[in-house]
């Protein structure tokens, strides 16, 4: 019995023979050790093993990365990027409630010209900026929190399941769905 893995979604399938697998999708990982149930057999990144809790913890940290890939869509990356939008958003706050005070994030997005996509215009003045933020905001929390709810779902099935075919299928998660 030999264990192969897909090259791209990391799936990995015991096989009697190779033969039929293409090998520019497949990779060969090796005979699986008697002693190992097939429907156990991992890759641990040296050998075939029966660990099911590295496989655990290696799809947690793939469904971890996938939501990523998907929050990627919807933000810009960075640590600082993310502080500009808290900042942004701490602005656009505080102008609604009526707070006085320069808003520099808000002025930055008028004098930038940003475009509004629900009217297709630019940002005449702070207040129409405040509202983008809170807009964009409130979409960010639709989308977030799906993606979350999600994630954090697939991850609780993929600790659930007994067996790696269970665990596995966990990670199977319809991100489009989610996020359209």
């Amino acid at each position: 019995m030999r264990l192969i893995e897909h090259n791209v979604t990391g799936e990995t399938q015991c096989v009697e023979s190779t033969d039929g697998y293409d090998p520019a999708e497949w990779t060969d990982r090796g005979d699986v050790p008697a002693e190992i149930e097939p429907q156990d057999a991992v890759w641990d990144g040296d050998a075939v093993a029966a660990d099911l809790s590295r496989l655990e913890m290696d799809l947690i940290a793939r469904i971890d990365a996938e939501a990523e890939a998907v929050r990627l869509r919807f933000i810009t990356p960075g640590a600082g990027q993310a502080m500009e939008y808290q900042e942004a958003l701490t602005q656009a706050r505080a102008f609604a409630d009526g707070g006085a005070g320069t808003y520099p994030m808000l002025a930055a997005d008028v004098a930038a010209g940003t475009i509004d996509p629900r009217t297709g215009e630019a940002v005449a003045d702070e207040a129409q900026a405040a509202d983008l933020v809170l807009w964009s905001y409130a979409q960010w929390i639709a989308a977030g929190s799906a993606i979350r709810e999600a994630r954090l779902a697939a991850k609780a099935a993929v600790r659930e399941a007994t067996t790696r075919e269970a665990k596995v299928a966990a990670t199977q998660v319809d991100w489009e769905a989610i996020t359209s």
